[in-house]
C-alpha cells in the first residue's frame, strides 16, 4: 500500500508498509525514474505534512498491517 501527493512538478510517494518515501521533478522526469527524496529532504518533508494534513482532514482510512 501506498498513497501519494502532488504539488505542481513534485511528486511524494509514501510506501505505508516500510515508511519509505519518493520524491520525483515531473518536470524533468515525468517516468518517476530518479528518487530525490535524499538529496531534497527539505521538499520531501513539505510534501509529506501536505499529505498528512489531508489524511487528517478528510479522515483517511489507513490499512493496518496484517
Amino acid at each position: 500500500p501506498s498513497s501519494a501527493v502532488r504539488s505542481g512538478r513534485w511528486k511524494l510517494i509514501e510506501h505505508l508498509e516500510h515508511g519509505e518515501t519518493e520524491l520525483y521533478d515531473l518536470e524533468r522526469d515525468l517516468g518517476e525514474t530518479t528518487n530525490l527524496a535524499a538529496k531534497m529532504p527539505k521538499q520531501a518533508r513539505q510534501l509529506k505534512t501536505m499529505l498528512d494534513q489531508w489524511r487528517n482532514d478528510v479522515d483517511a482510512a489507513m490499512p493496518t498491517p496484517r
